[in-house]
């Protein structure tokens, strides 16, 4: 979120100074940015991919459209069967090691399995609370204005884990990461070019940003950091927009039902089941407060804090704060 504060003084900034090469340049500044939103949703988060082969934006399209020719329903997801038609494969986790003599197997919870979940944000503050079908676990994760928290829940047996700002969490579950809409992107000017039947918005100030849009239907298709703008080429990441469908408030834009995104060879889905922008969400949604005696990690503070103080409105502070806090320092 810091990385946003220093793009929009950038941009202030290039707005006062004149680029005569940039004179025919555009923006996609008339289209939809969300400022808040309730999104009901299936996530798989950090999932290994087989098979990846993107080094072009070409490769990007070429990918998107493969997924576009079979269903892409709720059935065909959690099966992972849609990848099998574009020759990717979901990489499973590695065997655990042998156990010794006497000891008992615990089932395992795979990290990247499908978790059904609701996903609040509200400007730079968001929580995706989620379960993970079949099991007693889950996990709520609330991004705050000082820090980040994952509680993650077990049976009657919560753990708090407190860290400064995931930088790339922050990222994924915003509207940059949901829907590649991003207010840094679309007031900076870029080149727009004719492709594949739609427009292709480069910008290069910055971050060498890549979006295939139809400003008509206010729809986003696809997202990419190049390394090399000019040839399209260099893909660092990626995202994936697919089942669009038009949604009239709070203004008409197109949502996608399916999003991947992807890093290198770990990629994060998105099925997004509803969703209301620019809704009122209740600021208490935003709030973790630590009960007293429940075990609290802080990121670099050692060993589980367990302490008989109540913790208020952690990600309001930063974790050595807390610890102090908690330690009665």
């Amino acid at each position: 979120m810091r990385s946003d504060r220093i793009r929009k003084l950038l941009s202030a900034l290039l707005g006062l100074v004149v680029f005569p090469a940039l004179a025919h340049a555009e923006r996609l500044s008339e289209m939809y940015v969300p400022t808040s939103g309730r999104i009901e949703v299936m996530v798989a988060l950090g999932v290994r991919i087989e098979g990846l082969q993107i080094r072009t934006f070409d490769d990007v399209i070429a990918l998107r459209d493969k997924l576009s020719e079979g269903p892409l329903d709720e059935a065909s997801l959690t099966s992972w069967k849609f990848l099998d038609r574009v020759g990717l494969k979901k990489r499973d986790p590695s065997p655990p090691p042998p156990l010794p003599p006497g000891a008992v197997l615990v089932k395992r919870h795979d990290i990247d399995a499908w978790q059904t979940g609701t996903l609040n944000f509200q400007g730079e503050l968001i929580e995706l609370s989620t379960t993970t079908p079949g099991t007693d676990r889950a996990c709520r994760t609330v991004i705050g204005p000082r820090s980040c928290v994952r509680i993650q829940r077990h049976q009657n047996d919560e753990t708090f884990n407190h860290t400064w700002h995931f930088a790339s969490l922050d990222e994924r579950l915003s509207p940059l990461g949901l829907f590649s809409r991003a207010e840094h992107i679309f007031r900076y000017y870029g080149e727009v070019r004719p492709y594949a039947g739609h427009e292709l918005f480069v910008e290069t100030f910055i971050g060498r940003e890549v979006l295939l849009v139809d400003r008509k239907e206010d729809a986003i298709l696809a997202y990419a950091q190049c390394r090399d703008v000019e040839q399209l080429r260099g893909i660092s990441q990626f995202t994936i927009h697919l089942q669009l469908k038009s949604t009239a408030t709070p203004q008409p834009h197109q949502i996608p039902m399916l999003t991947l995104r992807c890093h290198g060879s770990r990629c994060d889905f998105f099925y997004i089941k509803q969703a209301e922008f620019d809704v009122e969400i209740p600021p208490e949604s935003f709030v973790v407060d630590v009960p007293a005696g429940t075990t609290y990690t802080a990121l670099g503070s050692g060993q589980p804090i367990r302490s008989g103080k109540v913790s208020l409105d952690i990600t309001a502070k930063s974790p050595l704060d807390v610890v102090k806090q908690r330690k009665g320092n």
